[in-house]
């Protein structure tokens, strides 16, 4: 967060004060549609990516679009017009994702309300292309290590050899469906409950939403035995003693440095979405796509329908999958599991990567460049794929061509 600088004198205090006074005043409680709530509190990280996102925004209109903007209160229709063909211009050109634009919009819309400005949130919206900040929520690929051909017992292995307590990070996602952070933080010895029946998840939780995981079944209670194991272990082995909260990552490693290597290790491993198509992300895909089939339910990317037979159980399902993985909307597991509503593209996927029709790679750039052969594909079949079968059409392009469609 930008520290007031209460010491500058009045006539020194720059653009960054002005503007970083706002958002400390701001950014700690939400917004929502009645205005601030001052019961809702923001999460810390939460403030920090505001506050990076509005001096990025005033750093870019004053050096690159020519306004010398120094206050807040001087905001006018001018200055939100000039980001709106900024944020335009950065995605026509593919500069930045539509995730990080849409920040950006967000961050313009904070700042609009802040100022006492409301007004201007109408001129963002009439000069924001429509497409300009969309994300696709639901996915039509598998993000799983095993829809990727990666096993996951020879992830582990090669992770291990290059820093054992990343292996046992990565161990605790792929078992429970934790985050990065919650991985990081999970301490064995506080966390897991196994005569209650479940893994506690509150520190590193997001927004500090703590959340129980059950430990259903003897694979996940192999795996919590693993996880206390390894700490006992390495603080023996250190000299250390055993405390209640002795994370994965090494005793007194900062969580900055810990998220960092955590990072560092599995690139170095191969797993990041160029190299192998997967993330350590992909281990919360692939939990949910698992906890569902538990309970029924064939998601659509494992080539199911993504519902049960039983509207109530496909109810009941999906709620408690997403409460597991640290969500309350039933929706999200399309993020993870896709839904009913991708099928046709999930299937036309599939066929067009058995032509060999669709460019090899996850990178950003080739994800796009297949979603939208996919999109034509659709478009000329009118809709008209089937789950039995997927009939073939003219494309309009070529194996292995990179065709900027």
């Amino acid at each position: 967060m930008t520290a007031p600088a209460l010491a500058m004198p009045l006539g020194q205090r720059s653009w960054r004060y002005h503007f970083g006074a706002l958002v400390n005043q701001h950014a700690g409680v939400k917004f929502t549609r009645g205005g601030r709530d001052l019961s809702r509190v923001t999460s810390f990280r939460t403030r920090v990516v505001v506050d990076r996102n509005v001096m990025l925004l005033v750093a870019t209109l004053r050096d690159e679009l020519g306004f010398k903007i120094e206050k807040p209160d001087s905001l006018d229709p001018r200055h939100i017009h000039a980001w709106a063909r900024w944020i335009n211009q950065q995605r026509e050109q593919r500069l930045r994702q539509p995730a990080t634009l849409a920040g950006y919009a967000t961050a313009i819309r904070q700042l609009c309300r802040w100022a006492g400005k409301p007004s201007l949130l109408a001129v963002l919206d009439r000069h924001l292309a429509p497409d300009a900040t969309a994300r696709a929520l639901i996915t039509d690929r598998d993000k799983t290590f095993e829809g990727n051909g990666v096993d996951v017992s020879d992830a582990l292995l090669r992770i291990w050899e290059l820093e054992p307590w990343v292996a046992m990070a990565v161990l605790a996602q792929h078992g429970f469906g934790l985050r990065r952070r919650e991985s990081v933080c999970l301490a064995p010895e506080r966390d897991i409950r196994a005569e209650e029946g479940f893994l506690r998840v509150k520190v590193g939780a997001k927004g500090g939403r703590p959340r129980p995981v059950p430990l259903n079944g003897e694979d996940l209670l192999a795996i919590a035995r693993q996880l206390l194991d390894y700490v006992r272990w390495r603080n023996l082995a250190t000299g250390r003693p055993v405390r209640a909260h002795s994370t994965l990552a090494p005793p007194g490693q900062p969580l900055k440095s810990a998220l960092n290597r955590y990072s560092n290790v599995l690139s170095a491993a191969g797993f990041t979405r160029s190299a192998a198509g997967v993330t350590g992300h992909g281990l919360r895909a692939g939990y949910v796509c698992r906890r569902l089939q538990e309970m029924g339910i064939t998601p659509v990317v494992k080539g199911g329908t993504g519902r049960h037979g039983d509207p109530d159980q496909d109810r009941i399902a999906h709620l408690l999958v997403s409460e597991s993985v640290g969500h309350s909307r039933r929706s999200v597991i399309g993020a993870y599991a896709g839904s009913p509503g991708v099928r046709a593209r999930v299937l036309a996927s599939e066929y067009l990567r058995g032509q060999g029709l669709l460019l090899p790679g996850a990178d950003p750039r080739t994800v796009e460049l297949n979603a939208a052969r996919i999109t034509d594909y659709l478009a000329a079949q009118r809709h008209t794929v089937q789950v039995s079968h997927a009939l073939p059409v003219q494309t309009g392009f070529t194996k292995g061509e990179n065709h900027d469609v």
